[in-house]
């Protein structure tokens, strides 16, 4: 029989009242998905760094997505150019 092995843990969370407060508040609202919240964390997000939109994604995968497909706008990059490749970490 195996012996229980001693773990570390990697690090402890803290979230104080006004944390608590607010996710009260997403949960209160009876959804989880796009709404007053969201919103006021993308304006809030566009002013800190000084641009007209702002937008939350539900994943850093999504944030590539969004990402490359502005590049692809701004540099006129189309998907029938081969030699464009994009390495990101796994």
């Amino acid at each position: 029989m195996l012996k229980k092995a001693n773990k570390i843990g990697v690090g402890g969370v803290y979230i104080g009242d006004n944390g608590k407060k607010y996710v009260n508040q997403a949960l209160d609202a009876g959804r989880l998905s796009a709404g007053k919240m969201v919103y006021k964390f993308e304006k809030a997000f566009a002013e800190l760094h000084e641009q007209k939109y702002g937008i939350a994604l539900n994943s850093g995968t999504s944030a590539l997505h969004v990402g490359l497909e502005a590049l692809k706008e701004k540099y006129n990059w189309t998907d029938s150019n081969k030699f464009y490749k994009v390495i990101v970490p796994g």
